[in-house]
């Protein structure tokens, strides 16, 4: 993982192991503070946010060639 972020093979042989893994446990955490941001920011929208559907509409529909509701 560390060399996909940019480090050598010359760097990393020359570091310690637990200085490797203490980079590598890092960069871990950057991804996971990254990834949530990401989907935190996304407003975490449920089904209260959505408009209330027409009746007799089954969105189903739409896979099936039906018009939908009328």
């Amino acid at each position: 993982m560390l060399r996909f972020i940019g480090y050598s093979k010359a760097e990393l042989e020359q570091m310690e192991e637990k200085e490797v893994w203490r980079k590598a446990f890092s960069a871990i955490d950057l991804v996971g503070e990254l990834m949530s941001s990401l989907t935190g920011g996304m407003g975490g929208s449920s089904n209260a946010d959505l408009p209330p559907t027409p009746p007799g509409f089954n969105p189903m529909d739409v896979y099936n060639d039906a018009s939908g509701p009328e």
